[in-house]
């Protein structure tokens, strides 16, 4: 009988790390992201993260990670803003 670690390592494997962390929202596929950014500017859209846990949310257009807690208001890319909303995780500010 195999033990948990093994199947967690088999799973990291084959999925990536960011699917075996938890508290991760993956909002599409996209490349290896950055930081968000923290003031808004020209070409974002303020959303805010309704989750009740901290996580790590990823767009896919940009590949860009942004690092949401509740109630989280944050300037979004806009090419990541519609990826975003279909999570049921956000809502225009």
């Amino acid at each position: 009988m195999s033990c948990c670690g093994k199947g967690r390592a088999a799973a990291t494997k084959m999925y990536g790390a960011a699917s075996a962390t938890p508290g991760t929202i993956r909002a599409g596929t996209g490349r290896t992201g950055t930081p968000g950014a923290t003031r808004s500017g020209p070409g974002t859209t303020r959303l805010r993260y309704t989750g009740t846990r901290p996580a790590s949310v990823r767009g896919s257009a940009t590949g860009r990670t942004y690092g949401v807690r509740r109630g989280d208001v944050l300037p979004i890319d806009t090419r990541d803003v519609s990826a975003l909303l279909r999570t049921g995780l956000f809502t225009r500010a």
